[in-house]
């Protein structure tokens, strides 16, 4: 794909996402009007005459499913985005893929669920007309710190149903017998069926930066959400981390830690983001001198990003050298078992063979050598100079013979 066209495909993209970023608006609208128990009987009339106790449940536990069934249709949305854009390499994909999630999170999940979740109790005064714009704000100040709630319920619903449910793998358990009953036909296909791929970095990195994200914003203005954060990350590390090392596949490609430079701004937007949350409150609470005070928070923040930048920026943007000679060196486990299997013997045959050439031919460190072989090289090297001392001494004999003859 040419350069111009790759731009163009970049310029349509981002338009697209922005798009889709306003129009997933409505099912956020959907689910902020879930999370207080009066819109829910709005929805709903039969909640009224349910139990308190079930209807407390309900309030704290439909919101969140609702939003994680939301959440699980968007990465396959962004990486169908990321695709049209014509990129060349996996990484570039979920790195493509990461940010737009993030970014679907940040302005739908975040923001779409803080003030909306505030206005639509009173929508329809302020259609009505018979709120004005004051009081509005007033309402904001006063709702943002309570709808850390909902996300504390959504925190404690991925740690205590989600981070369970992915360490039992009940779904792709139900897909591989299915897979080996009905699809399957040789010994390869069954065994590839029985293996789980890894989970994508570019909805992965999302998913825990968006805990981080309520976990950073919400540290201040409700800080019960941290200690339920710090679970919801542990129970996401003790997971992810047995399916990398006991379940999960070994993954296509390796990053050499140029992900690292897209978690690095994410994590630098979430603390502007708590910033300019911490400011917002502040000024709706009509404190200006304390929200004033927050601006060389900013400063301090770009500063270190802009330090971070400019020391580890290079080397988190381009592998080294000797790393990327090192993943070329190593073929994929995909491409390897697509492979027959007289192929890959003959391939090995091949690969013994010039390893023994080489071997034979090849410098070796004299004391890195077996015991045997070093008598017999030092044997040979004694030969050598037997051979040639006894040469010079003749060739010395015979220059002196000429010059007796002579004489």
């Amino acid at each position: 794909i040419r350069k111009w066209t790759r731009n163009a495909r970049s310029i349509g993209v981002a338009v697209l996402h922005i798009c889709l970023i306003f129009l997933w608006m409505i099912p956020v609208f959907f689910v902020s009007s879930l999370t207080t128990l009066s819109n829910l009987e709005k929805w709903l009339p039969f909640v009224a005459d349910l139990p308190e106790w079930f209807r407390g449940f309900l309030q704290g536990f439909l919101p969140g499913l609702a939003l994680i069934v939301f959440n699980m249709l968007l990465p396959p949305l962004c990486r169908w985005l990321t695709s049209l854009e014509g990129v060349q390499t996996v990484l570039d994909l979920d790195n493509g893929m990461s940010s737009k999630l993030f970014g679907f999170q940040v302005f739908n999940t975040f923001l779409g669920i803080t003030v909306m979740a505030s206005l639509l109790t009173e929508m329809e005064e302020i259609v009505d007309g018979k709120i004005d714009f004051m009081e509005v704000v007033e309402l904001l100040g006063d709702a943002v710190p309570t709808t850390s709630m909902f996300f504390l319920n959504y925190i404690l619903l991925k740690a205590w149903a989600g981070s369970p449910q992915d360490m039992a793998r009940l779904l792709d358990i139900v897909i591989m017998h299915v897979k080996e009953r009905f699809l399957c036909r040789t010994i390869e296909e069954k065994e590839s069926a029985g293996k789980a791929k890894p989970p994508s970095y570019g909805a992965l990195i999302p998913s825990i930066m968006f805990i981080l994200l309520v976990s950073v914003v919400f540290s201040i203005i409700n800080p019960l959400v941290t200690p339920f954060a710090l679970l919801g990350m542990a129970a996401v590390y003790i997971v992810t981390l047995h399916h990398f090392l006991f379940v999960c596949s070994k993954n296509s490609y390796e990053s050499g830690g140029m992900l690292w430079l897209s978690m690095v701004r994410q994590i630098m937007w979430i603390f502007f983001l708590m910033h300019l949350t911490l400011a917002g409150v502040f000024l709706l609470k009509k404190v200006p001198i304390i929200a004033a005070l927050t601006i060389p928070l900013w400063f301090v923040s770009y500063a270190f990003y802009a330090y971070c930048m400019d020391k580890f920026g290079k080397p988190m943007q381009f592998a080294p050298l000797q790393s990327v000679c090192a993943l070329e060196q190593v073929e994929p486990k995909e491409s390897q078992s697509e492979m027959s299997r007289l192929e890959r013997l003959e391939q090995e045959s091949l690969t013994a063979a010039h390893l023994s050439q080489f071997e034979k031919t090849a410098y070796a460190i004299p004391c890195l050598q077996p015991p045997a072989q070093l008598d017999h090289e030092m044997r040979k090297a004694d030969e050598s100079q037997a051979a040639m001392s006894t040469h010079s001494s003749t060739r010395t004999f015979s220059a002196e013979d000429g010059a007796t003859w002579n004489r």
